[in-house]
């Protein structure tokens, strides 16, 4: 009779683990969405920060390389950042 009663225990404490783990993955991941909307210049997963235009206009024609064949320009480059 007493191992009947301790089966549905099991599984509540089972089932508010992994409730409280996936809580707290969920929590991680929205704190770090809100840094990131509040400052979009540093994002978590880049470490490119582009807090001025030279500084994306560099990264952007670092990325692009000398041999390649198209080289954008300046107002191209605006639009893009």
């Amino acid at each position: 009779m007493k191992n009947q009663n301790k089966i549905p225990q099991v599984y509540g404490y089972s089932v508010c683990i992994v409730a409280t783990i996936t809580f707290l993955i969920t929590l991680a991941k929205l704190i770090n969405s809100i840094i990131d909307v509040s400052y979009p210049d540093y994002h978590s997963w880049s470490d490119q920060q582009y807090t001025t235009f030279e500084k994306y206009k560099m990264n952007t024609l670092n990325a692009y390389g000398k041999d390649s064949n198209y080289i954008p320009t300046d107002e191209e480059l605006k639009i893009m950042y």
